[in-house]
């Protein structure tokens, strides 16, 4: 019995060993995740369409976060936790519920942003990166 318990745990152990995160493959192939300093860079004072053109936000400085969805306009929040991970807080999707699910990476000159939640990278267009607010 015990013989069966070891191979079990050495056949599960070499089968984890190959798997790695969507994070972690990003990282191997040379992306680096921006820092907070990066990410406020990249995102403040900036109007952004969102990946699915659905709507848009613009990123205040003050951590306002005005955005329309689907033509209706709302407004929301942003921050961005110490290890760089955006934060924010719109009440039309997620109620007073805060979300820190994003991480943004940076491989040459290609921007992708990586859900924590879904374990999902897209890569950014950023032609769809406006300085200003143009909602």
């Amino acid at each position: 019995m015990n013989k069966c318990i070891m191979i079990a745990t050495v056949a599960a152990s070499v089968a984890l060993a190959g798997c790695q995160t969507t994070q972690e493959k990003m990282v191997e192939s040379g992306a680096k995740q921006l820092t907070k300093s990066e990410v406020a860079t990249f995102l403040t004072n900036k109007t952004v369409t969102w990946l699915n053109g659905n709507g848009a936000s613009y990123y205040a400085p003050d951590g306002k976060m005005p955005f329309v969805f689907k033509g209706k306009k709302d407004n929301g929040s942003w921050s961005i936790a110490e290890n760089g991970t955006i934060c924010l807080k719109m009440e039309q999707f997620w109620g007073e519920k805060e979300n820190c699910n994003w991480k943004y990476f940076k491989n040459g000159d290609a921007y992708s942003v990586f859900d924590i939640k879904k374990n999902k990278t897209t890569n950014l267009d950023l032609d769809k990166r406006a300085e200003g607010n143009t909602l």
